[in-house]
Protein backbone atom coordinates (compact mmCIF):
# COMPACT_ATOMS: atom_id res chain seq x y z
CA UNK A 1 0.00 0.00 0.00
CA UNK A 2 3.25 2.32 0.99
CA UNK A 3 4.61 1.68 -2.55
CA UNK A 4 0.90 2.70 -4.24
CA UNK A 5 0.95 5.94 -2.14
CA UNK A 6 4.66 6.75 -2.70
CA UNK A 7 3.93 5.90 -6.94
CA UNK A 8 0.57 8.44 -6.70
CA UNK A 9 3.10 11.15 -4.72
CA UNK A 10 5.59 10.92 -7.58
CA UNK A 11 3.16 10.82 -10.97
CA UNK A 12 1.51 14.17 -9.01
CA UNK A 13 5.03 15.61 -8.79
CA UNK A 14 5.40 15.10 -12.20
CA UNK A 15 2.28 16.18 -13.67
CA UNK A 16 2.95 19.13 -11.62
CA UNK A 17 6.39 19.46 -13.14
CA UNK A 18 5.01 18.78 -16.86
CA UNK A 19 2.28 21.64 -16.03
CA UNK A 20 5.36 23.89 -15.36
CA UNK A 21 7.29 23.38 -18.27
CA UNK A 22 4.38 23.58 -21.10
CA UNK A 23 3.18 27.33 -18.89
CA UNK A 24 6.71 28.36 -19.48
CA UNK A 25 6.81 27.24 -22.77
CA UNK A 26 3.53 28.66 -23.89
CA UNK A 27 4.82 32.16 -22.57
CA UNK A 28 8.52 32.05 -23.64
CA UNK A 29 7.40 30.77 -27.33
CA UNK A 30 6.99 33.01 -30.71
CA UNK A 31 3.43 33.75 -31.47
CA UNK A 32 3.35 31.23 -34.38
CA UNK A 33 3.90 28.44 -32.03
CA UNK A 34 1.63 29.36 -29.65
CA UNK A 35 -1.21 29.25 -32.04
CA UNK A 36 0.00 26.08 -33.55
CA UNK A 37 -0.22 24.13 -30.10
CA UNK A 38 -3.46 25.49 -29.36
CA UNK A 39 -4.90 25.01 -32.81
CA UNK A 40 -6.04 28.29 -33.42
CA UNK A 41 -6.48 30.17 -36.89
CA UNK A 42 -3.74 32.22 -38.34
CA UNK A 43 -4.58 36.01 -37.73
CA UNK A 44 -1.94 37.47 -38.83
CA UNK A 45 -0.75 38.55 -35.14
CA UNK A 46 2.66 39.12 -35.87
CA UNK A 47 5.39 41.65 -33.94
CA UNK A 48 5.62 43.48 -37.00
CA UNK A 49 1.97 43.34 -37.63
CA UNK A 50 1.38 44.88 -34.31
CA UNK A 51 3.88 47.39 -34.54
CA UNK A 52 2.72 48.52 -37.74
CA UNK A 53 -0.84 48.58 -36.53
CA UNK A 54 0.62 50.63 -33.60
CA UNK A 55 1.81 53.32 -35.53
CA UNK A 56 -0.97 53.38 -37.48
CA UNK A 57 -3.18 53.63 -34.16
CA UNK A 58 -0.38 56.77 -33.24
CA UNK A 59 -1.12 58.46 -36.59
CA UNK A 60 -5.27 58.36 -36.52
CA UNK A 61 -6.07 59.09 -32.88
CA UNK A 62 -2.82 60.79 -31.00
CA UNK A 63 -5.62 63.15 -29.35
CA UNK A 64 -6.79 60.81 -26.29
CA UNK A 65 -7.04 63.47 -24.05
CA UNK A 66 -8.57 61.89 -20.91
CA UNK A 67 -10.24 64.63 -19.56
CA UNK A 68 -12.79 65.11 -22.98
CA UNK A 69 -12.97 61.49 -22.77
CA UNK A 70 -14.90 61.93 -19.49
CA UNK A 71 -16.65 64.75 -20.55
CA UNK A 72 -18.20 62.49 -23.45
CA UNK A 73 -18.30 59.59 -21.16
CA UNK A 74 -20.75 61.45 -18.56
CA UNK A 75 -22.81 62.91 -21.24
CA UNK A 76 -23.20 59.75 -23.03
CA UNK A 77 -24.39 57.97 -19.96
CA UNK A 78 -26.64 61.04 -19.17
CA UNK A 79 -28.14 61.94 -22.92
CA UNK A 80 -28.47 58.17 -24.62
CA UNK A 81 -30.52 54.77 -23.53
CA UNK A 82 -28.19 51.66 -21.64
CA UNK A 83 -28.95 50.08 -24.19
CA UNK A 84 -27.14 51.89 -27.04
CA UNK A 85 -24.02 50.85 -28.97
CA UNK A 86 -21.53 53.13 -30.08
CA UNK A 87 -19.16 52.84 -33.17
CA UNK A 88 -16.14 53.88 -31.59
CA UNK A 89 -12.51 54.17 -32.54
CA UNK A 90 -11.08 50.24 -31.86
CA UNK A 91 -8.08 52.05 -29.79
CA UNK A 92 -7.24 52.88 -26.14
CA UNK A 93 -10.40 55.55 -26.67
CA UNK A 94 -12.71 52.56 -27.21
CA UNK A 95 -11.69 51.54 -23.38
CA UNK A 96 -11.80 54.23 -21.69
CA UNK A 97 -15.51 55.02 -23.48
CA UNK A 98 -16.89 51.72 -22.52
CA UNK A 99 -15.60 51.93 -18.87
CA UNK A 100 -16.54 55.05 -18.10
CA UNK A 101 -19.90 55.77 -19.89
CA UNK A 102 -21.54 52.55 -19.11
CA UNK A 103 -22.30 51.99 -22.78
CA UNK A 104 -21.37 49.49 -25.40
CA UNK A 105 -18.65 49.67 -28.06
CA UNK A 106 -18.82 47.66 -31.23
CA UNK A 107 -15.28 46.24 -30.71
CA UNK A 108 -11.94 47.63 -28.88
CA UNK A 109 -8.30 46.00 -29.03
CA UNK A 110 -8.43 44.60 -25.51
CA UNK A 111 -11.66 42.92 -26.52
CA UNK A 112 -8.84 40.52 -28.16
CA UNK A 113 -7.28 39.39 -25.37
CA UNK A 114 -10.17 37.88 -23.39
CA UNK A 115 -11.41 36.29 -26.24
CA UNK A 116 -7.72 34.31 -27.27
CA UNK A 117 -7.35 33.63 -23.84
CA UNK A 118 -10.70 32.45 -22.61
CA UNK A 119 -13.04 31.77 -26.33
CA UNK A 120 -11.16 30.69 -28.79
CA UNK A 121 -13.76 30.07 -31.38
CA UNK A 122 -14.76 33.32 -31.72
CA UNK A 123 -11.28 35.28 -32.27
CA UNK A 124 -11.30 34.87 -35.43
CA UNK A 125 -14.68 36.81 -36.02
CA UNK A 126 -13.21 39.58 -33.14
CA UNK A 127 -9.92 39.76 -35.05
CA UNK A 128 -12.23 40.75 -38.57
CA UNK A 129 -14.61 42.33 -36.95
CA UNK A 130 -11.60 44.78 -35.53
CA UNK A 131 -9.56 45.14 -38.49
CA UNK A 132 -12.94 46.50 -40.59
CA UNK A 133 -13.49 48.93 -38.10
CA UNK A 134 -10.33 50.13 -38.06
CA UNK A 135 -9.73 50.31 -41.53
CA UNK A 136 -13.35 52.27 -41.67
CA UNK A 137 -11.31 54.92 -39.30
CA UNK A 138 -8.75 55.39 -41.82
CA UNK A 139 -11.23 56.59 -44.75
CA UNK A 140 -13.67 59.95 -44.17
CA UNK A 141 -16.33 58.02 -45.92
CA UNK A 142 -19.80 58.73 -44.66
CA UNK A 143 -21.22 55.93 -46.27
CA UNK A 144 -18.99 53.38 -45.11
CA UNK A 145 -19.57 54.59 -41.21
CA UNK A 146 -22.93 54.23 -42.19
CA UNK A 147 -22.44 50.77 -43.54
CA UNK A 148 -20.84 49.17 -40.32
CA UNK A 149 -23.22 51.34 -38.11
CA UNK A 150 -25.86 49.52 -39.45
CA UNK A 151 -23.81 46.08 -40.11
CA UNK A 152 -23.31 45.88 -36.34
CA UNK A 153 -26.61 47.93 -34.97
CA UNK A 154 -24.68 50.87 -33.95
CA UNK A 155 -26.98 54.06 -32.57
CA UNK A 156 -23.75 56.30 -33.09
CA UNK A 157 -20.77 57.25 -34.41
CA UNK A 158 -17.86 59.07 -32.39
CA UNK A 159 -14.97 59.83 -34.30
CA UNK A 160 -12.18 62.41 -33.42
CA UNK A 161 -13.07 65.71 -35.70
CA UNK A 162 -9.40 66.23 -35.87
CA UNK A 163 -8.97 63.32 -38.57
CA UNK A 164 -12.69 62.32 -39.47
CA UNK A 165 -15.64 64.78 -40.54
CA UNK A 166 -18.84 62.75 -41.46
CA UNK A 167 -21.99 64.15 -43.47
CA UNK A 168 -24.30 62.70 -40.48
CA UNK A 169 -26.31 64.71 -37.68
CA UNK A 170 -23.99 65.67 -34.98
CA UNK A 171 -25.29 64.61 -31.48
CA UNK A 172 -22.91 66.25 -29.64
CA UNK A 173 -18.99 67.39 -29.99
CA UNK A 174 -16.91 67.42 -26.66
CA UNK A 175 -13.06 69.00 -27.27
CA UNK A 176 -11.69 66.53 -30.30
CA UNK A 177 -14.56 63.87 -30.62
CA UNK A 178 -17.77 64.41 -32.53
CA UNK A 179 -20.98 61.96 -31.75
CA UNK A 180 -23.15 61.32 -35.07
CA UNK A 181 -26.28 59.44 -35.05
CA UNK A 182 -25.40 56.62 -36.94
CA UNK A 183 -28.61 56.94 -39.66
CA UNK A 184 -28.20 60.04 -41.59
CA UNK A 185 -31.61 62.39 -42.07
Amino acid sequence: MAYVLIRIERLGRVMTFLSLVLAIFLILSPPHLFRQVLNLPDLDLTQSRMKEQKLVDAAIYPTNDFNHVLVLSDWAQMNTPKGALFLAPPYAFAERFRAFSLRNIVVSYKDGVSFLLFRRPITAEWFKTYQDVSRIYLTNDTAAFERAAQRYGASYVIVDNTKNALELPVIHVEGPYTVYSAVSS
